[in-house]
């Protein structure tokens, strides 16, 4: 795999990026890894973030399922060959124990998005992480999570699900890294579509058979989920870990997947204190603190 590195300046800023292959990674940017210790079971619920809506494809959600699965026995070799040198190449690259893949719901351009990336970055840093990548569906797409920890990843073909140009990208990819987090935020239930979703799980089954640690987390699950996505959900590998964000979800979830999971906190909690507020927000905070020696109720409303 070859490597450009070359600097780039973006409002005085300096970023550092390699071309890999046709995929891209960035460093300053944005990404996130699941809280662990709440994803692994510790109960808090959080309110759900509003996302932007969910693109979708006009193939329908069959042939994405059928995507990965043509070619039959070639494909499923490639796949295993592929997933075997990951393995074998994480060796030598040692990564972190902490160091992970994060996959945001959906295209740059959601505010409740970046802000559950940032928390995990926040999170993934705290805890030692050296390396945090954010694989994105375009080459164009950049999260707004401004950290020198973080790289934007661009693995052409994904948002389509698992090809063989892509599988074997991915491969090498995983070899800097131990653990993958899918923020699922409101989609994986369908509710903005199907098709992206099983390109998605696609990719999820590739990461646990490159011997990643996979989280599907933060997310809900609605009372009328797609039955193709439950139903994809169910053929998962048992090693991969679901982290649902409020308690009826997680009885909606349990009931139509048949799949273990557990509670957590939602990921925008991680989102440290601003440390440079803006003039709005401390105007703001003023009037907060007058209405309160008032003895004043003060109500804040999230319009999304």
């Amino acid at each position: 795999m070859s490597l450009a590195a070359h600097e780039v300046r973006d409002g005085g800023r300096a970023h550092e990026s390699q071309y890999c292959d046709g995929g891209e990674e960035t460093a300053g940017g944005s990404g996130a890894k699941v809280l662990l210790d709440n994803a692994r079971g510790q109960h808090a619920c959080g309110p759900q973030n509003s996302d932007s809506a969910r693109c979708s494809s006009h193939r329908g959600p069959e042939a994405f399922s059928r995507t990965w699965r043509l070619g039959g026995g070639l494909n499923l070799l490639l796949r295993r060959l592929g997933a075997l040198g990951a393995v074998s190449l994480r060796l030598f690259s040692r990564p972190h124990r902490e160091d992970s893949i994060l996959v945001a719901p959906s295209r740059t351009g959601s505010l409740g998005d970046e802000a559950m990336l940032q928390g995990a970055v926040n999170e993934l840093k705290r805890r030692g992480a050296r390396r945090i990548a954010i694989l994105c569906y375009e080459p164009s797409d950049r999260w707004n999570v401004p950290d020198s920890a973080v790289l934007h990843v661009c693995v052409p073909g994904l948002r389509r699900g698992v090809g063989v140009t892509s599988c074997l990208r991915f491969c090498i990819l995983a070899t800097r890294y131990r653990e993958m987090i899918f923020i699922a935020a409101d989609c994986l239930d369908g509710g903005y579509g199907v098709q992206r979703e099983i390109a998605r799980l696609e990719l999820a089954e590739l990461a646990s058979l490159c011997a990643l640690n996979v989280f599907i987390s933060g997310f809900s699950f609605n009372r009328h989920p797609e039955t193709v996505l439950a139903r994809r959900i169910s053929t998962l590998p048992e090693g991969i870990q679901f982290r649902v964000r409020d308690p009826l979800s997680l009885i909606r979830f349990q009931s139509e997947t048949a799949k273990p999971a557990a509670l957590a906190a939602d990921i925008a909690f991680l989102l440290g204190r601003a440390t440079s507020p803006s003039g709005e927000v401390c105007e703001s905070g003023r009037w907060i603190a007058v209405q309160r020696k008032r003895r004043q109720l003060v109500v804040g409303m999230n319009l999304n």
